[in-house]
């Protein structure tokens, strides 16, 4: 049995797979599995594959039809051999030292999951920005930790954690596009029975390439999958003690996603026109009453969720549609020339 296993799901990704791979074939730690899940790619990245595959026998491929990323990481869970699971995404690279030394920290803190901070490169603004908290974090409550972890973007992606095999003897990937991995680690949270830790080492480099990014791009099931997150984290945090603003948290995470839903529908690759924005506005986002009821007793602090506010309160899709139209396509210019 390896220490370690390491997922990746591949699709379309030949830019980016040998650099992904070799950053984890070439780990200190040596007793690690690669389990590379292809996800019925089109481009060249199998041929890739079968190369470095051909050169390290701890890499394993498994080539499968194009059934989304979810299902292809419960593909590589289900073939995983390890004490621990480690995933990594196929346009990402890990440092070195990541899997010994989330290793280490998993044994001498005997943690069920434990959690680095990550290196945020946009490489499209040269930057890199550094997504971390201070380890103190480990002192807090359950329920700080989740929340201040959250607040800096760090418990909801999975490639920023090793996870102990065991916890997935009963929990697997939902086929929330977006939001798994959310999803996935909020149910860990949930059960109660494992145990959390954090360390402040940016081990896992997480690239935004380009300002179309998959991150930036229309999602049409978003809607769905913000109103399982934030039930999860609602559910999740009603018995924790919390010396934050508990109520706050949950009530901006609310406004939140609903300001997601809306912003949405202009976001790159959006197949919605105007007069379809206009429809989409008035048929789903002001027929949802839970929010419009929501506006007279919830403050917002910064000034794009007033402007939110105020815009809703209104009830006039074309006007909202107007404005946002005008917010996105200056947002977007401000992103392209001057940012």
């Amino acid at each position: 049995m390896p220490k370690i296993s390491v997922i990746i799901p591949v699709y379309n990704a030949e830019k980016y797979i040998e650099d992904c791979i070799l950053s984890v074939l070439n780990q200190t730690e040596k007793d690690i599995e690669v389990i590379v899940v292809d996800d019925g790619s089109t481009d060249g990245s199998n041929v890739i594959l079968q190369r470095l595959k051909a050169s390290d026998k701890r890499l394993l491929v498994f080539n499968e039809k194009n059934q989304g990323q979810p299902t292809a990481r419960n593909i590589g869970i289900d073939n995983a051999k390890g004490e621990f699971v480690l995933f990594v995404d196929a346009d990402d690279t890990i440092e070195p030292m990541m899997a010994e030394i989330m290793y280490n920290e998993a044994v001498e803190k005997n943690a069920d999951v434990v959690v680095c901070s990550y290196n945020n490169i946009h490489t499209y603004k040269n930057r890199t920005y550094v997504r971390r908290v201070d380890d103190k974090v480990n002192e807090a409550t359950f329920g700080d930790f989740l929340i201040e972890l959250h607040q800096q973007q760090l418990i909801h992606p999975v490639w920023n954690k090793m996870y102990r095999m065991k916890i997935f003897d009963n929990i697997r990937y939902k086929n929330y596009v977006p939001g798994q991995d959310a999803i996935l680690n909020l149910e860990i949270a949930q059960t109660g029975n494992y145990s959390f830790c954090y360390i402040d080492k940016p081990l896992y480099n997480f690239y935004s390439r380009s300002k179309g990014s998959v991150t930036n791009s229309y999602k049409a099931k978003i809607k769905d999958s913000l109103d399982v997150m934030y039930k999860m984290w609602e559910e999740l945090l009603r018995d924790k003690k919390t010396t934050a603003n508990k109520k706050y948290f949950l009530d901006n995470m609310f406004f939140v996603g609903k300001i997601s839903v809306l912003k949405n529908i202009y976001r790159y690759r959006s197949p919605y026109s105007f007069t379809e924005r206009t429809k989409y506005i008035k048929e789903v986002v002001l027929a949802d009453e839970e929010i419009i009821k929501f506006l007279y007793t919830y403050s917002p602090r910064g000034m794009g969720a007033k402007v939110y506010k105020a815009l809703l309160k209104t009830r006039k899709a074309w006007l909202i549609n107007c404005c946002y139209s005008f917010l996105c396509i200056g947002y977007a210019y401000i992103r392209k020339y001057m940012v």
